[in-house]
């Protein structure tokens, strides 16, 4: 009885070193494949040495959220970076967890929810930490176009503040604006593009606008009202409009180009 207890207990130990060492190649091979940048092998690896494991770690999963950030799927990225944030106990490991979620929801445009994840990363980060943190706020705030509150973030870590004043008060500028460029194109064609010096979108909108117009008289005295509103009109509303849509389009395109560029510049300000 004693012999077969010793035999049981020889078998055991071998399986469970048999076992560790299975896991720590594993270990190293999706390492190797990672920095190799073969992420969807090292993903499966990272898989299969959770499933071998005793007890699950952040860390594990947020080694899943790098392959999965670095193959660009950013919903499963941030789904394993967000187990990694509720399976860590440290604050520490927790807002560099958050800063990855909040780098790729920034990427995507998902600019509201990256900011509730830097507020929640500025309550428990450090002092190194927090710095960054309020550079993405900062940052973030101005792209969703909250210049006080971005502004107030980045008077915390820019010295020069008179500087970064006069970078703001660009923002305070209502040029151009998408309603006005609008409205003067729905009102004579083309004015809405001459307004945003896009000469030649105004020449080509208010030439087809007054051929058509022209077409519709001309039509209207040849034939009739009806037959002119019947097969003319319904062009020249189209064009009317669609060059007001048109010049919309174009302000708020040209307005975001100019905050970005601010933004740029507010940016390098913080780098000297």
């Amino acid at each position: 009885m004693k012999r077969l207890i010793l035999i049981l207990t020889i078998l055991c130990i071998s399986i469970i070193n048999l076992k560790s060492q299975s896991l720590q190649e594993l270990q190293e091979y999706a390492h190797l494949s990672y920095n190799d940048q073969q992420f969807k092998e090292s993903f499966k690896l990272y898989e299969r040495i959770i499933y071998f494991k005793d007890s699950i770690t952040s860390d594990d999963f947020f080694k899943l959220g790098e392959c999965k950030s670095q193959l660009d799927e950013y919903d499963a990225a941030l789904y394993y970076y967000n187990l990694a944030v509720n399976q860590s106990d440290t604050d520490s490991i927790k807002v560099n967890y958050y800063l990855k979620i909040s780098r790729i929801l920034i990427v995507n445009e998902r600019y509201t929810k990256a900011i509730q994840s830097l507020l929640i990363a500025q309550q428990i980060s450090n002092k190194q930490q927090l710095v960054r943190i309020k550079f993405l706020l900062a940052s973030t705030y101005f792209l969703v176009d909250d210049y006080l509150s971005s502004k107030f973030y980045f008077n915390q870590i820019i010295n020069d503040t008179n500087q970064l004043s006069s970078l703001f008060s660009y923002t305070l500028r209502k040029y151009p604006n998408s309603k006005k460029a609008f409205w003067l194109s729905t009102f004579f064609p083309g004015l809405g593009q001459f307004y945003l010096g896009d000469i030649k979108d105004g020449f080509n909108s208010l030439l087809l606008n007054t051929s058509l117009t022209l077409l519709f008289v001309h039509t209207s005295y040849e034939s009739s009202l009806i037959s002119s509103s019947l097969s003319i009109y319904p062009w020249l509303h189209r064009y009317l409009t669609g060059g007001a849509e048109n010049a919309r389009q174009l302000a708020i395109i040209k307005r975001e180009k100019n905050n970005k560029l601010i933004l740029s510049k507010i940016i390098n300000l913080y780098s000297e």
